[in-house]
């Protein structure tokens, strides 16, 4: 389980104001909130890359001040970042240079089976369309064996014909690969197919938190 207790982070004049709540393990948590609500801020607090006042817990554990590095989280950015000197392939097992991935190929060919990209796997990252892109970076990102994966923004780049089947594609690696997700964003299609639990996010304070059905049928604000 994750456990964020009065998260405080300014950063600029913006302000991230003593957020609390928690995620189950192995299960889908979705922060929606407009631009600029402090979404991607609070991700990068989960990850480590913000320095935060409060306390973040994984699995029972105080990682407050561990580094990115030390928690175990996979992070899928808006942008993807993909290595563009980097093909396909280099790209998903890049995180083999510094860790031992159990069972690395049976993983490899799960991952490229399930989102489906068996025949790009050697095409330069400039060669890929937005949905490809997307699904690269989640596959790099699941064969770090993360315990937690961070997704911001996750489909916006993405073509509207793909993003039913990349949101499918989402929802299943909960189940497949035993991972909690904790994924923001603007769109309350998104947030209402895929979030077990959702949080609701605005000018970087949380609004209400809870199941799916009862935030968005019965919000507590406009």
């Amino acid at each position: 389980m994750l456990q964020v207790e009065n998260l405080f982070l300014k950063k600029g004049s913006f302000v991230l104001q003593k957020l609390s709540f928690e995620v189950e393990t192995n299960s889908y948590f979705v922060i929606l909130g407009k631009t600029g609500s402090g979404k991607t801020m609070l991700l990068e607090a989960l990850a480590g890359i913000q320095s935060v006042e409060g306390s973040i817990s994984f699995d029972g554990k105080e990682i407050t001040n561990l580094p990115p590095e030390r928690r175990n989280f996979g992070f899928v950015y808006q942008d993807f970042k993909l290595f563009p000197n980097m093909n396909v392939r280099e790209n998903i097992v890049f995180s083999s240079r510094y860790k031992k991935i159990e069972n690395a190929k049976e993983l490899f060919q799960d991952l490229i089976d399930f989102l489906q990209i068996k025949n790009i796997l050697d095409r330069k990252i400039t060669n890929l369309s937005g949905g490809e892109k997307q699904r690269v970076a989640i596959a790099r990102a699941i064969y770090s064996r993360p315990k937690l994966l961070l997704l911001d923004e996750p489909l916006s780049a993405v073509d509207p014909t793909f993003r039913n089947s990349i949101m499918k594609s989402l929802k299943d690696i909960v189940k497949r690969y035993q991972i909690t997700i904790v994924h923001v964003t603007h769109n309350f299609r998104e947030a209402s197919y895929l979030a077990d639990k959702i949080a609701i996010i605005l000018d970087g304070k949380i609004l209400q938190t809870g199941k799916t059905d009862e935030v968005l049928n019965k919000p507590t604000s406009i």
